[in-house]
């Protein structure tokens, strides 16, 4: 009895010492110690991600690892590569040894066919990866540098109102080219309401194409999808304010700029400052370019220019609300910081009816998609009616915000010209937008050119 005993108890013995030194059997760590989620968002206080992309340290992300046998690993990406919401790379083969695995390899993206190379190492507790190279599909195309167009004047075709009804006709002395790019066909109907409607895009034209040069010395898109643009805010100086107001009125009540010098002679002594990176991006998906803002970084940079902090716990949930596809909580939560920052901007956009709020948060979630076109030197990012018709359902929300604001916008010796610009701005916030929605179709948009 007890000689099988024995050989029962050697028997179990070597079955147990074979089984579980099968189980650890790894290459590395067990897969279980390093199987998990990884994240430097910005409530985590103690990040497991060290993640740079194209050189960048990137925060306020999260990365799935996961591995069965320490042989190859799953990755997947939430939210890092531009207009990926979720990326995931099977069968990554692993290195391991005695603290943790290291993998290296290429990725495309699935919906942006973007290109880049990783390599990364995991232990216990800590994801380390690198993300370089990264291309966007199309880069050889559009990653340029951009200015501005200059003011052009030429000969085109308007509709005009003679009295006695509504007619296409030649004018010498139309803007064709600006800043801001205005397509309206020809084969429209002349009526009051294309009338209405191509003075809606006449007056952004001139509106816009003066102000985004003072604001704006070029925009780059990068390879690797950021958006970088150079910038100043001495139009908005004490020293520069009035003329720049002056400037912006005239353009807005002639529909038009006079010439290039009237933006060269005022923006020449501004300085100019270059935005960071990690703000805003780009991409390609179905033959346009989307243009992605990263929200949660903005609200960071505004909070940290103003000298102000913002709590982190919030910035992740308003990363979380984007992700998840919340609105209301989204709205929410930026009200909630505009308390802190009183910023004019996040105050549009909190005042916001629900159903227009939905609207901007499409924006956010998924970018704006915009056409591109290149001709005559000249490179078009711009909105048709489809894409441009929820913007101008937007404009009559903020219709009561601008006339409330718009006497402190005016300076002292232009202060009586607030009752006189009450009817152009009921027109372009009102009356325009809502002729533009019934007109067969037009383009706005960006007329830049390429510098590289």
């Amino acid at each position: 009895m007890k000689k099988i005993s024995l050989i029962i108890s050697l028997i179990f013995t070597s079955v147990t010492g074979i089984l579980t030194s099968c189980s650890e059997d790894y290459p590395g760590p067990d897969p279980v110690d390093v199987t998990a989620n990884y994240s430097n968002k910005f409530s985590n206080p103690n990040p497991t991600l060290t993640l740079v992309y194209n050189g960048e340290n990137m925060t306020g992300k999260s990365v799935d690892f996961s591995t069965v046998k320490g042989e190859t690993a799953n990755l997947t990406f939430y939210d890092i590569l531009p207009g990926e919401k979720a990326l995931k790379l099977t069968h990554i083969p692993l290195t391991g040894d005695a603290e943790g695995y290291s993998f290296q390899g290429k990725g495309i993206g699935t919906t942006t066919q973007s290109t880049f190379n990783y390599e990364g190492r995991v232990v216990k507790g800590r994801l380390i990866l690198n993300l370089a190279d990264v291309t966007m599909a199309n880069a050889n195309l559009w990653a340029k540098n951009y200015r501005f167009a200059d003011v052009e004047h030429g000969t085109g075709k308007v509709i005009a109102d003679e009295g006695n009804g509504y007619q296409w006709e030649e004018k010498d002395d139309k803007m064709t080219s600006c800043a801001i790019y205005f397509r309206f066909p020809e084969t429209e109907e002349a009526t009051e309401t294309s009338y209405n409607g191509q003075n809606m895009g006449s007056v952004l034209q001139g509106l816009l194409g003066y102000l985004l040069p003072c604001v704006l010395k070029d925009i780059t898109l990068e390879p690797d999808g950021n958006i970088i643009a150079n910038y100043s805010r001495d139009a908005f100086n004490e020293e520069n304010k009035d003329l720049f107001i002056g400037n912006v009125l005239t353009a807005f009540l002639n529909m038009d700029i006079e010439d290039q010098d009237m933006i060269t002679d005022a923006i020449k002594d501004y300085q100019y400052t270059t935005s960071p990176k990690g703000l805003a991006y780009w991409f390609q998906r179905d033959g346009k370019i989307v243009i992605k803002l990263d929200l949660p970084a903005i609200i960071s940079q505004v909070a940290s220019g103003s000298g102000k902090v913002i709590d982190k716990n919030i910035i992740s949930s308003i990363s979380d609300a984007i992700f998840s596809m919340d609105a209301l909580k989204l709205k929410s939560l930026l009200k909630t910081v505009n308390s802190q920052l009183q910023n004019e901007i996040l105050g549009f956009i909190v005042s916001m009816n629900d159903q227009s709020f939905a609207t901007f948060f499409d924006w956010l979630s998924n970018g704006i998609p915009m056409h591109i076109k290149i001709q005559n030197g000249h490179s078009y990012i711009y909105l048709d009616k489809e894409g441009i018709a929820p913007i101008l359902k937007l404009l009559g929300d903020f219709h009561p915000i601008v006339l409330k604001m718009l006497p402190s916008l005016l300076p002292p010796e232009m202060a009586g010209l607030a009752g006189f610009l009450e009817p152009l701005i009921d027109m372009l916030f009102i009356t325009w937008p809502e002729c533009a929605l019934q007109i067969q179709s037009f383009d706005l948009g960006l007329d830049l050119v390429p510098q590289n």
